[in-house]
């Protein structure tokens, strides 16, 4: 297992060979360039590279860190792709209707149509397009809140990282420019047309310098490290959540909403913003699957139905006001493939008893007597007699015991900047602004109140594509 020195190392020396030390002094940043990119995702790198495949000749993308990749570099990386191998157990094939219907569904039902229809339909484009560039496959499974096998995962250790090192490859190859520590501060327009033209940027040493471009496509993620800007939205986030990319707190989100508020202040339109996913992460879950393991609240005593969505459960703690929930398994559930980690690290504790549980979690052992007894109870007979789980799967009773503590964190941000179809920013009025677009987490339209497992990816690679072939338009 590769560790996160190694993994951070590894980060270093692929972004080494394109850092630049400075925009003051490198002359060819001077010049106009076709296309501006901010942010070095997998949704920014695709876009790269599409605008490359596409004609554009000088192609610049900024990353106002010294490493590659944005999130998509931690993902776990599942990638939904509706492919015609795909069969359900009951034999029925797999299709992009199908596929948008269950994302528009799991959504909630309030996503922009065109935009899912446009995910569903070029998922399988988008996982071909990353096969050509070296992605070996794996799957499929069946995604989270999905129905269909659609989901798929590199052949790597760390998925995410391998998509991203893929793409970046290709766009060295193709002869994208990159600049590294420098961060867009704002976007240039043309004061008679409006259009975007360029970006301003600073760099390490605080200067200032103007980039002139023919379009600018904001890749820069989401806002989950704007504590203040989520919880605007959504009040029940208070600022002592982390989110996923930096669980303990201790490390750097870079997800701090540039891209949103750049185009904002212009004009954008925004889409959905007050939905925004939290999961438990890092914590007592050990288990991939429903049944064998139940969640407790601090006196011991179930407080949902373990088998609901991610996003049910979340809103069911953050209504109940629960800062910390603890998660039970017993010996004979199959745990997940960071089960000994957690042991080690203490974040899971290995307990002979009952007793020894009640201890540790510092309830009264009758409370958690009686949670665990009713359960069995109801795991014997199939039926979940207080919160009605379908999938009671077996009986908690076999020691030794495994409990930890879990909590929330911001996982992702569903919504974003309004577009269309072709990643174009649309303003309050539904007009696309002039020479400025928008792929991944940046924007919004997709995924309603919940986003299905194995979408974000996938939605990077699609209208990462969408967006640098239609900016690449404007180059000739």
């Amino acid at each position: 297992m590769i560790s996160r020195r190694q993994f951070l190392g590894s980060l270093a020396l692929a972004a080494a060979p394109l850092q630049l030390a400075s925009a003051q002094g490198v002359a060819h940043l001077d010049k106009l360039w076709d296309v501006i990119i901010i942010g070095s995702g997998l949704a920014g790198l695709s876009a790269a590279v599409s605008a490359k495949e596409n004609g554009a000749e000088r192609v610049l993308v900024i990353e106002k860190t010294p490493l590659l990749g944005g999130h998509s570099k931690f993902s776990s990386g599942s990638f939904c792709a509706c492919l015609p191998t795909n069969v359900d157990a009951q034999g029925r094939k797999d299709s992009p209707e199908l596929m948008g219907e269950e994302i528009f569904e799991g959504g909630g039902r309030i996503g922009n149509i065109e935009l899912i229809r446009t995910l569903a339909e070029q998922s399988r484009s988008a996982y071909e397009w990353l096969a050509s560039m070296g992605v070996r496959w794996s799957g499929p499974f069946i995604p989270v809140g999905a129905v269909y096998p659609r989901g798929f995962h590199a052949q790597a250790p760390l998925p995410g990282f391998d998509y991203v090192l893929k793409v970046n490859r290709t766009a060295r190859e193709l002869g994208v420019t990159f600049l590294f520590s420098h961060r867009v501060l704002d976007l240039l327009t043309d004061s008679k047309t409006g259009r975007v033209n360029g970006v301003v940027i600073r760099g390490e040493v605080g200067q200032l310098k103007y980039l002139l471009g023919k379009s600018v496509i904001i890749a820069t993620g989401g806002y989950t490290e704007d504590k203040a800007l989520r919880q605007k939205y959504d009040p029940r986030l208070s600022p002592s959540l982390t989110s996923t990319a930096n669980p303990y707190g201790r490390g750097l989100d870079t997800a701090t909403g540039d891209g949103l508020k750049m185009a904002v202040a212009i004009g954008a339109d925004t889409f959905d913003l007050e939905h925004i996913q939290t999961l438990f992460y890092l914590g007592g879950r050990l288990l991939d699957y429903v049944g064998g393991d139940i969640y407790l609240d601090p006196n011991g005593k179930r407080f949902v139905n373990e088998g609901e969505t991610l996003k049910e459960i979340s809103d069911t703690v953050l209504t109940l006001g629960l800062p910390e929930i603890w998660v039970l398994t017993d010996s004979k559930s199959h745990k997940g493939p960071n089960f000994e980690n957690r042991v080690k690290n203490g974040i899971v504790n290995k307990c002979a008893s009952l007793e020894e549980v009640a201890a540790v979690m510092h309830c009264p052992v009758s409370n958690l007597g009686d949670t665990v007894m009713a359960y069995n109870f109801d795991a014997a007979s199939g039926k979940d007699s207080q919160f009605h789980k379908t999938t009671v799967l077996q009986q908690i009773n076999l020691p030794p015991y495994f409990v930890g503590k879990e909590k929330l964190a911001v996982h992702y941000c569903c919504g974003g900047l309004k577009c269309d179809v072709k990643a174009r920013v649309l303003d309050i009025y539904e007009e696309p602004i002039g020479g400025l677009y928008v792929a991944g987490e940046a924007s919004g339209g997709i995924h309603g109140k919940n986003r299905m497992g194995g979408c974000s990816l996938v939605e990077c690679v699609v209208f990462g594509r969408i967006a640098g072939k239609e900016a690449a338009k404007l180059s000739s």
